[in-house]
């Protein structure tokens, strides 16, 4: 992916979901580097994002369980995991939200 197409999506992403999108996009391409991590917080401080009245209350869990993310010894892999499961959990309009496929059990399947 070209750098400048990332620059691009910075400068778009000025909501919660499209911001934890583009971290986790960041961290897939880039890796394991401070940066992204820097970027993080230069959003969250300088242009932190307006959540609606509903939403406002997810504020706070979400930057504290990326801050807990942030110290896991391989973040890479564990923060996309943690970032989709906290958009699914609390920013995601209902309707768009991943369901499983199918039954996993046949406690599920029953109800």
């Amino acid at each position: 992916m070209n750098h400048p197409i990332l620059r691009e999506e910075e400068y778009a992403a000025n909501e919660f979901p499209s911001i934890m999108k583009l971290l986790i996009k960041k961290i897939n391409i880039i890796g394991n580097n401070p940066l992204i991590r820097q970027w993080w917080y230069d959003v969250m401080t300088s242009r932190p994002p307006s959540l609606s009245k509903n939403e406002e209350k997810y504020r706070e869990e979400i930057l504290d369980r990326v801050e807990e993310g942030w110290l896991e010894e391989d973040w890479t892999i564990t923060m996309p995991h943690l970032l989709n499961e906290l958009l699914q959990k609390t920013l995601l309009p209902q309707e768009t939200r991943l369901r499983p496929a199918c039954p996993t059990s046949l406690r599920e399947y029953n109800g």
